[in-house]
């Protein structure tokens, strides 16, 4: 009997890298597929759900997690198996966080049943049982409580094979040619909710990547000794191969281990090392057909059907983050003095029962060199516990952390990795500033009224007062308190009416925070000086407008991390951003370097805007498309009919992906920061052509502003943006290029009362076809796409509005005049 193959990883996916405790840096890794085989013979077997799960269904009670399934090319007639396979899972693990899941019906290859598997993984984010391992998605959303991704990304990607002899019914009774595709459904999505490593083989011996993954952390050989242990097997090694290839390994964590009696479940480890299977699925001989556990062995029979992942299955999924113990605490300010107790206060709440006895603070004055404990009592709010905390020194440092167990006597510790990581209280007089976080202002326009300035401060000890100052062209105007809204948030609004802003005014301030200490200490934001925030004037609206920036003192853009200058590599001056861009350092903060144009423009029907431009700006996850949590930075054209309150995309956000010799240039050269040291240069210029109104944001006749805006997420970045010979709705500089013979254009009547028509017939193909018409001082009046025809175009203008007069008329083809002429209207 051959071989069925239920290949679990064959499509890519991402690893999020981090260097540090928040420094994330996305690379891609491939650790290779795990297997599921037939085992060549008749199973009939069946195991039902548990009776728990049975019951909540019966009962239509909530379910405790949410799966989002995206189906591609998925019958109907499998959608019911697999909905309520999906349905079974729904009901026996918990997260607040949606888990979606990408499922195709494919061909998969002969005899292969399916894949499947995590789409992602993550490190270091706060609340992991393992600081330094990777988590796959679904779990490290549901530790973290928040979405990762977001919903345009799956957690799970899984294809199913449309060869296969499926048995599509939940009731069980499979028959003896068949597999049963709720029972493969349950297998698969097990290994995309983590049950999944990193172990692979190649001509080293046994391997894994770095760092590894949680389930890795908890796999041991027969004498208990962990396989991630390298001073016993270095990585790589023949004595980590000689442990994949022992038949003897078994997954030692703690719910496993008091599910079991101190037993640990057996783990698949054959003699030769099998890429599709080994590890990471229970033994088929000490777990074999219609053993509870027998669902995630690596052998899959005819007519077997098992709805039960098995008590083994849920512990592991328990131990790789499905059930923790989640602390909520704030860390206790430093003190000056001692002479008022110390009370330490966290909510800790459990998936599995809390072992309400096991709550303690243990702390440490000499970093734990030497340690004791306290025991957490709880309080008269629900999961709120309290501690009071001895403290014998007047000064130096206490440092400290809380520890919990579960009922399957679990203990977590906050932070995660204590007391390698520990809260600290320092004690004695107070000599740390209070920080200051603040996005300053770039500029404002000659008609604002009010200034709103917003910081995040906080302090070691405590926060007295925030104000801001603020100067009017270099004179001292005031000092305005800022309110505390919430936590460590603060804001004022500067009004400004009064000063009767001009185009070069400017608007100076500085933010300062005082803290409650003996010492009362001071910050400054900046430290030095003033931010400096410039009074722009916006300009008459046009209809069109062009720059090729060669004029380096133009005033017509306001530029915040924008210039107009020469740049090396280049002939003459552009509009270019900071290179390198920069990227904050700090999780969950962004940049925006913005261009504005200061001449608002009238939008016409069919207008167009067209630039040379280079994009060298880190590249979203393959698949990514603008939007998505995953597409990192971008560059993109916005417009705004409010003055500016709102900003709406004239074309959808772009990457270095957008042409591919960009994506390979920014690839080629990355640095350890995960950074791109590639830089533009002229032979890497690339068109971009806009249609102003193509994404329907705006119509015909609106007058908008229009900026230039390069967004930067945390950490990785490239060279940047530089954008050149600037045309919107304007091709009067288009030189023309095609000698048209007399008498392939045609414009009549002319002259004309009411109506002239232009038209072309030729033998040239033509395409992006334009009619622009002008009146005698330069001024655009009217643009329209024309239709275009195989060998030629009508196209019929309408002019009973406009007064009588002379007008030029040009046609345009691929930004190329092909046709200038005069058009004289009587009356």
């Amino acid at each position: 009997m051959k071989k069925l193959i239920l290949l679990l990883l064959l499509v890519p996916f991402s690893i999020q890298y981090a260097s540090g405790q928040n420094h994330w840096v996305k690379l891609k890794k491939n650790p290779g597929v795990v297997a599921c085989y037939s085992s060549g013979k008749i199973e009939k077997s069946y195991i039902p759900p548990p009776e728990h799960v049975i019951n909540r269904l019966k009962s239509g009670a909530e379910k405790s997690c949410d799966f989002v399934i995206t189906y591609i090319n998925f019958p109907d007639s499998a959608k019911k198996a697999f909905e309520y396979a999906i349905g079974l899972w729904e009901q026996l693990i918990q997260s607040e966080i949606p888990i979606y899941l990408t499922v195709e019906w494919k061909a998969l290859g002969r005899n292969t049943l399916a894949n499947c598997g995590p789409a992602e993984f993550y490190r270091n984010l706060d609340g992991f049982y393992f600081p330094d391992r990777f988590y796959p998605v679904a779990v490290a959303e549901k530790v973290a409580g928040k979405e990762l991704t977001g919903s345009s990304s799956p957690d799970i990607v899984a294809n199913f094979n449309n060869t296969i002899n499926w048995y599509l019914g939940t009731d069980g009774n499979c028959p003896e040619n068949a597999f049963d595709l709720v029972t493969t459904v349950l297998h698969e999505v097990t290994h995309g909710l983590g049950f999944f490593g990193f172990f692979y083989v190649d001509d080293s011996g046994g391997r894994y990547y770095e760092p590894p993954v949680v389930f890795d952390q908890y796999v041991a050989n027969s004498s208990r000794l962990f396989l991630l242990d390298t001073t016993i097997f270095p990585n790589p090694s023949r004595t980590l191969l000689n442990a994949f290839t022992s038949n003897s390994l078994y997954f030692r964590s703690p719910a496993t281990l008091f599910d079991g009696a101190g037993t640990p479940p057996r783990l698949y480890a054959p003699r030769d090392w099998d890429e599709g299977s080994s590890i990471y699925h229970l033994d088929e001989a000490t777990y074999s057909t219609g053993d509870p556990n027998s669902l995630m062995t690596p052998f899959s029979g005819y007519g077997q059907v098992i709805h039960d992942p098995g008590p083994i299955t849920m512990s592991i999924l328990a131990d790789i983050g499905w059930k923790n113990i989640v602390f909520t605490h704030q860390q206790v300010k430093d003190l000056e003095t001692t002479t008022d107790p110390v009370y330490i206060q966290a909510s800790v709440t459990s998936d599995y029962a809390l072992d309400t006895t096991s709550l303690l603070v243990y702390y440490s004055s000499d970093s734990f060199k030497t340690c004791d404990s306290v025991f957490m009592a709880a309080t008269d709010l629900e999961s709120v516990f309290v501690a009071e905390l001895p403290v014998h020194i007047t000064q130096g440092k206490i440092s400290y952390f809380l520890s919990a167990a579960d009922e399957k006597e679990r203990v977590f510790t906050y932070p995660s990795g204590a007391p390698d990581s520990t809260f600290t209280i320092r004690i004695g007089p107070d000599f740390i500033l209070p920080t200051i976080n603040h996005e300053p202002i770039g500029f404002i326009l000659t008609d604002t009224d009010s200034l709103p300035v917003k910081a995040v401060v906080d302090d070691n000890v405590g926060v007295d007062s925030v104000w801001v100052e603020y100067l009017y062209n270099d004179e001292y105007i005031a000092a305005a308190g800022m309110n505390n809204d919430s936590a460590s948030s603060y804001s004022v609004i500067l009004y400004l009416s009064a000063l009767e802003l001009k185009e070069n005014d400017t608007i100076c301030y500085r933010i300062v925070a005082k803290d409650i200490s003996a010492n009362q200490n001071i910050a400054y934001l900046p430290e030095k000086d003033y931010f400096k925030v410039v009074v722009e004037e916006i300009y008459e609206p046009l209809t069109f407008y062009s720059n090729d920036f060669n004029k380096l003192g133009s005033k017509d853009f306001i530029n915040s991390n924008f210039e107009i200058r020469p740049y090396k590599f280049f002939s003459d001056g552009a509009l270019h951003t900071l290179h390198p861009y920069k990227s904050p350092q700090q999780e969950d903060r962004v940049y925006n370097y913005t261009s504005q144009l200061k001449h608002p423009i009238v939008l016409l029907e069919g207008g167009y805007m067209y630039y040379d431009e280079i994009v060298l700006v880190e590249p979203g996850e393959n698949g990514t498309v603008f939007g998505d949590t995953e597409f990192w930075d971008f560059v993109i054209v916005e417009g705004s009919k409010d003055g500016g309150k709102k900003w709406l995309p004239l074309v959808d956000g772009y990457d270095s992906r957008s042409n591919r010799a960009w994506e390979i240039e920014y690839n080629n050269n990355i640095d350890q920061q995960g950074n791109s040291t590639t830089i533009g240069k002229k032979e890497m210029f690339v068109r971009k052509s806009i249609r102003l109104l193509e994404n329907g944001n705006f119509s015909a006749g609106d007058t908008i502003l229009i900026r230039f805006r390069l967004f930067s997420d945390p950490f990785a970045n490239g060279w940047g943006w530089i954008i050149d010979n600037l045309r919107i709705q304007n091709y009067v500089a288009a030189r023309q290029v095609k000698n048209i013979p007399p008498g392939e254009f045609r414009i009549y009547p002319n002259p004309t009362d009411s109506e002239v028509t232009v038209e072309l017939q030729t033998h040239e193909q033509y395409t992006n076809v334009h009619l622009y018409v002008y009146n005698i001082f330069g001024e655009l009046i009217a643009c329209d796409p024309v239709e275009e025809y195989p060998y030629g175009f009508r196209k019929t203008l309408t002019l009973e509005n406009l007064p009588p007069g002379i007008y030029m008329v040009q046609v345009f083809s691929d930004e190329q005049n092909i046709y200038s002429g005069k058009i004289i209207k009587k009356k």
